[in-house]
């Protein structure tokens, strides 16, 4: 017989059942490009409209996610950059997927991109956890097994997402700077520099 309670319990199977496939599919496509990054593969550079990039990534992303996530994204227009396409794209997933598993209430991200001389610098906060003083110089080590964002205790997590991100930065010519208090969240500061988009590959 169907009722509410078993159309509850199957809804919340489905959701269960999504959320661990989604887990997995995510875990295998930063697998697959650590191995690529770790074996010395070259990834194309292309001239970007990072502006358009980070649009999509953040605006796309807000209108699938939960009500109780909030993202604020102030994006200046024109901002071109030398960089791989599909790499950066991964690695602005990989930030905003840590403000998510690592929440600590309702999730509030504030992304914000803006020319500043001859870089574009992007500049992302949220409400997360934070991380810890004593292991944030490492976090951008691949597989580092130390949860930074819950009193340090090991995780299962793979521990790559914040390398993909210094690696696909690095690619571009850019730096990042991360800085946390534990227990109020992380700010990120990405600087990269802009190129003429009429260089090409």
């Amino acid at each position: 017989n169907i009722n509410q309670n078993n159309t509850q319990a199957a809804l919340e199977n489905l959701d269960a059942v999504y959320k661990r496939t989604y887990s997995i599919i995510k875990s295998v496509n930063n697998l697959t490009v650590v191995s690529k990054l770790k074996s010395g593969y070259e990834y194309s550079k292309n001239a970007i409209d990072f502006s358009k990039l980070v649009k999509n990534a953040f605006q796309s992303s807000q209108m699938v996610l939960p009500a109780d996530v909030s993202i604020e994204c102030s994006v200046e227009n024109g901002c071109l950059i030398k960089g791989n396409n599909s790499l950066l794209t991964v690695a602005l997933f990989n930030i905003l997927l840590n403000s998510l598993e690592y929440r600590k209430e309702d999730v509030e991200v504030s992304v914000k991109l803006k020319k500043e001389k001859d870089r574009c610098i992007l500049t992302y906060r949220d409400n997360s956890k934070g991380i810890k003083a004593d292991v944030i110089g490492s976090v951008f080590e691949p597989f580092y097994s130390v949860d930074p964002y819950n009193d340090g205790e090991i995780t299962t997590k793979l521990g790559v997402g914040l390398y993909i991100v210094k690696q696909a930065v690095n690619q571009a010519g850019g730096t990042i700077i991360i800085q946390s208090e534990f227990g109020e969240g992380v700010n990120i500061n990405i600087s990269i520099p802009l190129c003429d988009d009429t260089e090409g590959t």
